[in-house]
C-alpha cells in the first residue's frame, strides 16, 4: 500500500510525491484519491478544480502510482484524459495509451492501488480525470502539462478561497444532481455545508432528502444546487415542506 501523499505548498516545484530521474527521463508521481476533505473528499493529493498543476517535458516517462484513500467510503479511479467541455459524467477516452487505472467507472475500493505508464509524447494541457460517476464533473480535476519548453518535471499550486471553490463546485443543476449516486450526494452536500454553518445548520441527509424532492418538479431542474439549497433551507425556517 502507498503512504499518504502529502499535499504540496505554493512554493514547492518538487514535493515528496514526486521523484524524477533526469537521465532516464522519467518522473514518478504518487496520487492519493480522496487524501483529505478538500472538495467534498474528491480530490487528488488535496486538490481539487485545477488547483494543481503537473508539469512534464515533453517525451519523458510518466509512472503513476495511484491510491484511493476512501474518505467518505467513495470508491475513486484516475485516467488523463483531454480537457474536452463539458466534462464526462462517468469514464473518460485516455489521451495517452493506458493512461488510466483498472475499473475507471466502478473505481477502486479505499485502500486499493494501481499503476500505470505512458510517454508524454503529446504537447499540451491534459486533466487527471476520476472517472466513477459523477466524480468528474464534482471536481475531482487537475493539470497535467506536456511541455516542450520545460526542461524538468514540476509543479504548480493555486489554491482556490472557499467561496470560489464552493461556487465552482455548486454550478451544477438538477440534471447534474440527478446523475450522482447515494454517497456522492452525501460527499458533496458534507462539503459545502461545513463551509456554510450557521447559515445551513442542518444534517447533509436533511438537505439531501429535500434536494431529492425538490428536483422532482421537471421545472425546477434548471436550478442550480447551491440556489436549491437557500431556498430549502429558507422552507425548513418557515416550518414548510
Amino acid at each position: 500500500m502507498l503512504a499518504c501523499a502529502l499535499p504540496v505548498h505554493a512554493d514547492e516545484t518538487a514535493p515528496a510525491w514526486m521523484k524524477v530521474d533526469a537521465d532516464k527521463r522519467t518522473v514518478r508521481l504518487q496520487l492519493v484519491g480522496s487524501a483529505d476533505g478538500t472538495n467534498g473528499t474528491m480530490n487528488f493529493n488535496g486538490y481539487a478544480q485545477g488547483e494543481m498543476q503537473v508539469i512534464v517535458p515533453f517525451g519523458w516517462t510518466v509512472h503513476v502510482d495511484f491510491e484511493n484513500k476512501g474518505l467518505a467510503a467513495l470508491p475513486h479511479s484516475l485516467a488523463i484524459i483531454d480537457p474536452v467541455t463539458p466534462l464526462p459524467i462517468e469514464d473518460g477516452v485516455p489521451a495517452f495509451p493506458r493512461a488510466l487505472t483498472v475499473r475507471l467507472v466502478p473505481g477502486l475500493l479505499a485502500g486499493e492501488t494501481d499503476s500505470f505508464e505512458f510517454v508524454a509524447n503529446k504537447e499540451g494541457r491534459f486533466l487527471f480525470f476520476c472517472g466513477v460517476t459523477g466524480h468528474g464533473v464534482a471536481g475531482m480535476w487537475d493539470y497535467l502539462v506536456v511541455s516542450k519548453e520545460a526542461t524538468r518535471p514540476s509543479v504548480q499550486v493555486t489554491r482556490k478561497g472557499a467561496a470560489g471553490e464552493t461556487k465552482r463546485l455548486f454550478a451544477y443543476d438538477g440534471h447534474a444532481w440527478r446523475r450522482l449516486g447515494e454517497r456522492e450526494k452525501l460527499a458533496l452536500l458534507s462539503g459545502f455545508l461545513e463551509e456554510q454553518r450557521p447559515t445551513l445548520p442542518f444534517a447533509p441527509s436533511v438537505y439531501k432528502a429535500r434536494l431529492e424532492d425538490f428536483y422532482h418538479y421537471q421545472d425546477r431542474l434548471e436550478i442550480p444546487l447551491d440556489r436549491a439549497l437557500f431556498l430549502i433551507n429558507e422552507q425548513i425556517g418557515q416550518g414548510g415542506r
